[in-house]
């Protein structure tokens, strides 16, 4: 049995909310999983939902779940069927990378101020890949400095374990179009991304890369990948899989995240022994 809560938060587009759903295992074994979805996503816990099934996932091994859904237009998906495009338009139209961005800190803050536990796991699919990493890797302050002044008041803990799913530091050319999209077209320079992940210092890291990812190569993640700073770090390919985990050999299907959790388990990422590698203090507010 399972309990489920609800909040929001100010967010800094569109309808302004950022959405933040807590699930709480029966047997809590106090670790915090934060997820974060990919560019234009969402994330909730309703059936057909990636996130609700990695969710499931987690919470059968009484771990704590935050699906975060940030700020848009609209929230209707289903209304736009397989046209992604005019999801991205209808829903982010004028969104930045910066606020996209800031939603996630304040998701994050919110709660580690008001749910502390031992440990946080902070996981992040494609573009939420890009912000955990620029959150763990200390500079989201000057990059929120940068593109939205004033709203660097945040207090962000250090960040325990880092996942990071799908994501890379270039697109492929056959979908670099997608980069006019919003969000995508205002998103920093690779050479950032490079900065925070040679800061990155948690105890765990681990990427994994769908060998069937048509969004980003294997050296695009690689790349990030290999500097990181952390002393504990893996790069696991789950072979089949596409860019959203969401399908094995073009099939849609859940074993990919059962992979994937599967694998951090075996990993210890959900032992609640600490193990703290010196730590990076820039991440915290």
């Amino acid at each position: 049995m399972k309990s489920r809560f609800y909040f929001e938060q100010e967010g800094t587009f569109g309808d302004r909310k950022v959405l933040i759903e807590r699930l709480v295992p029966a047997d809590d074994r106090g670790i915090r999983v934060v997820l974060f979805h990919g560019v234009h996503g969402c994330s909730s816990y309703v059936e057909g939902n990636k996130y609700k099934d990695l969710a499931d996932l987690l919470l059968q091994r009484g771990l704590e779940v935050f699906l975060v859904e940030t700020s848009r237009i609209s929230r209707d998906r289903g209304f736009y069927g397989n046209d992604r495009e005019s999801w991205a338009r209808k829903s982010f139209n004028g969104k930045t990378y910066a606020q996209d961005l800031l939603d996630n800190c304040r998701a994050l803050s919110f709660i580690v101020k008001n749910f502390p536990k031992s440990l946080i796991i902070l996981w992040g699919f494609s573009l939420g890949g890009i912000h955990a990493l620029n959150i763990t890797g200390g500079i989201w302050r000057s990059l929120l400095e940068s593109n939205e002044p004033g709203s660097t008041d945040l207090d962000l803990p250090e960040i325990d374990r880092l996942v990071i799913s799908g994501s890379g530091d270039q697109i492929r050319d056959e979908v670099s179009s997608s980069l006019s999209l919003p969000v995508l077209s205002t998103v920093s320079s690779p050479a950032r991304l490079y900065e925070a992940a040679s800061n990155i210092r948690a105890g765990k890291v681990l990427f994994f890369y769908g060998t069937l990812d048509m969004t980003f190569s294997e050296e695009s993640s690689r790349r990030i990948f290999d500097l990181v700073g952390s002393e504990d770090k893996k790069f696991m390919l789950i072979d089949g899989a596409d860019h959203s985990f969401r399908e094995i050999k073009g099939l849609p299907s859940k074993e990919p995240l059962v992979q994937m959790v599967d694998i951090l388990s075996g990993e210890g990422f959900f032992s609640a022994t600490r193990a703290r590698l010196g730590g990076n203090q820039e991440n915290r507010g």
